[in-house]
């Protein structure tokens, strides 16, 4: 595997376990703050450093010839996902409508690509999907107190459909463009289009001592350096690949829950998180195999 291709697949992994922390982030919140505020504060406050970070380095682009629409429905996708995210894990639960949502998004971006670019999958992305969406199923067995609530995981569905078709949207928006400048474009953007929201759930909290640090991490951590990794990582990987290893992200989640939170997992689970990392692994190591 050439130098090129390990530094895509080094990228998108980094920003899986930037994302993976999201969740628990959250915790750390006063228990007032609603999941819809918390959306909004991570994609607002993240487009703005992303805004910000593209100001200092040169990267702002010249409007006149930029594709204003396909990076508006790439905004729109992004900001869709908070709302779907969120609003999942207030009806499921973070366990299931991490797993159900980043599970999905694989599949659903494999079949996307196929469809319209023709990136058609190697055995390798099969065989190491199959392994990272076997391991996130583990992930949910076999405690009682996992609540799989039907709306949830539709709105889970949902999130994974979104996140799936904004890589899509991305890819052709990094054709021939940098990858920074389309990040700091899409992610002002869905800033501005989840602005209104974060007013109307007045955020106060924050503007407490523990508001304030979970709103920056929020938007700088687990929202404006992640998407930039990522989007950086495209640039070099093939979509369905990408996807797939996004799946570090539950995994990521999984183990700050443990080792963070104090969570308790029973030995299923410790095989699901060993066949999410293998999966992950070995579409690392034989990830050329794809064929563009």
């Amino acid at each position: 595997m050439s130098m090129v291709i390990s530094k895509g697949y080094i990228l998108i992994l980094l920003a899986s376990v930037f994302w993976g922390t999201s969740g628990t982030a959250q915790t750390f919140a006063p228990e007032y703050a609603s999941p819809a505020a918390i959306g909004a504060i991570r994609m607002s406050g993240g487009g703005l450093v992303l805004f910000f970070y593209a100001l200092l380095t040169n990267k702002l682009p010249d409007l006149r010839n930029w594709p204003i629409k396909i990076s508006f429905y790439a905004a729109l996708c992004i900001s869709a996902y908070q709302l779907f995210f969120f609003s999942a894990v207030r009806e499921t639960g973070v366990a299931v409508a991490t797993v159900v949502t980043m599970g999905s998004s694989p599949v659903l971006a494999g079949i996307m690509a196929w469809i319209a670019y023709q990136e058609k999958p190697g055995l390798s992305w099969y065989f190491a999907t199959f392994l990272a969406i076997a391991g996130c199923a583990l992930l949910l067995l076999p405690e009682g107190e996992t609540v799989v609530e039907p709306l949830g995981i539709l709105l889970s569905l949902g999130g994974g459909a979104v996140y799936a078709l904004y890589a899509l949207i991305s890819k052709d928006l990094l054709q021939d463009r940098d990858a920074e400048t389309v990040i700091s474009v899409v992610g002002l953007l869905g800033g501005f289009i989840l602005f209104p929201i974060l007013v109307t759930n007045r955020p106060t909290w924050l503007l407490e001592a523990r508001g304030l640090p979970v709103g920056l991490y929020l938007g700088i951590f687990s929202m404006a350096l992640p998407y930039l990794l990522f989007n950086l990582g495209l640039t070099l990987v093939p979509v369905s690949n990408a996807m797939t290893l996004t799946l570090t992200e539950p995994l990521t989640a999984a183990l700050l829950g443990i080792f963070l939170v104090g969570e308790r997992l029973v030995f299923l689970n410790y095989i699901g998180l060993f066949t999410i990392l293998a999966g992950i692994t070995f579409l690392t190591i034989t990830g050329r195999e794809t064929r563009n």
